[in-house]
């Protein structure tokens, strides 16, 4: 590494991630940013004027984070920390490991919102530890996340919501999976009339296409009720979840195909 020389107000900060990450995966972000901790090992990144808010909305984060280890195994990415973006950021939150990237629309005031760590928590392993090979197999990254999200956050509200919630638990897992399928209906009939019907399929010819022209709820929202359907031919959840983290913890660290699955 080639040395540098800097004046004596300024601090020198090194980086070290010693788990391999795909590419896509590598972002910096720079700003006048403050840290709060959730626990010694989650924590919030934020402008100084958000950065309470952003601690107290996403508060179930080390929550979810157990519960996603319960489901598939040991969390290997050491600390766990959210970034909140400016409100220019294009998504609801971006996977980059120890550290994922969110929008400030995320901050509700109630933790309403909070779901979207959940899942960008649960890429830590299926996006994060293993991956796609090919964008043709997005459902891959983002049907196993959308699985591992939906029974991680039931799981959470079945232990942590109010008594007298009504949704919550298995209540929550069904209702989320019906809002899912409903906007997977939707984004079909999008898709159809613009003349994009080959993006529907869950596996779809990406020859010649550029990934973001394909982008959609399809991979997410199909792949998981694919996996669903799995899950019901096996059994159930008793029999289906072993199972998946046996083929998460089997794929760690790898890029994968449909076909290895």
């Amino acid at each position: 590494m080639e040395a540098f020389e800097f004046d004596s107000d300024c601090s020198v900060h090194s980086f070290d991630q010693p788990r391999p990450v795909p590419t896509y995966l590598i972002a910096l972000a720079a700003g006048a940013l403050e840290h709060r901790a959730i626990t010694d090992t989650v924590g919030v990144w934020a402008e100084p004027g958000v950065v309470e808010a952003a601690r107290r909305e996403f508060d179930a984060a080390p929550h979810f984070l157990s519960e996603a280890e319960d489901l598939l195994g040991p969390y290997v990415w050491g600390r766990y920390d959210v970034l909140v973006m400016p409100p220019s950021f294009p998504y609801g939150g971006m996977e980059n490991p120890c550290l994922t990237f969110a929008t400030p629309t995320l901050l509700a005031g109630d933790g309403s919102l909070a779901d979207v760590v959940a899942h960008e928590i649960m890429h830590s392993w299926s996006g994060n530890g293993f991956t796609c090979a090919a964008w043709e197999d997005f459902w891959l990254n983002e049907g196993f996340t959308m699985m591992g999200q939906r029974k991680v956050v039931a799981a959470v509200r079945a232990k942590y919501t109010h008594p007298d919630s009504i949704i919550k638990g298995d209540a929550f897992f069904a209702f989320d999976s019906f809002d899912g399928a409903s906007r997977l209906s939707e984004e079909l009939d999008v898709l159809e009339s613009r003349g994009h019907a080959k993006y529907t399929k869950l596996v779809p010819d990406m020859t010649g296409v550029d990934p973001d022209d394909s982008f959609s709820c399809v991979p997410y929202e199909k792949g998981y009720h694919f996996l669903c359907f799995l899950q019901e031919q096996l059994g159930g959840p008793g029999r289906f979840d072993p199972w998946l983290k046996a083929f998460t913890q089997a794929h760690m660290g790898k890029s994968i195909t449909r076909f290895d699955f």
